[in-house]
């Protein structure tokens, strides 16, 4: 999986239409590291789901999507209340905390 992934990473790099995009450049490898630790948190899930009646994943699955909120709402309701995504320096760190929301509840 960290090959494939790896791969896919360094081809979108050589990509012009990607390396233009500033919410891409920096948007892929978040989304990467989303969808790696998504597909091992669904391996992992399926003991739990056959072993413990989903007493366990239930627990887990709500805790990450209350670190989501943790992080989003201060990101957007305070943080960055107002912002336009132009393509700033400003609206970019905005656009990356958002998906470290993500990344993070997917840990």
């Amino acid at each position: 999986m960290s090959v494939i992934y790896a791969a896919a990473l360094i081809i979108a790099y050589l990509l012009p239409a990607y390396t233009s995009n500033p919410y891409l450049t920096r948007g892929i490898p978040f989304g990467m590291i989303f969808s790696a630790s998504f597909m091992f948190a669904g391996i992992q899930q399926l003991p739990l789901q056959i072993f413990r009646r989903m007493e366990q994943l239930s627990i887990t699955l709500i805790t990450a999507r209350l670190s989501q909120i943790i992080i989003l709402v201060p990101v957007v309701y305070i943080f960055f209340k107002n912002i336009n995504f132009d393509g700033s320096s400003l609206s970019i760190l905005a656009f990356c905390l958002i998906l470290f929301s993500v990344v993070a509840s997917a840990l």
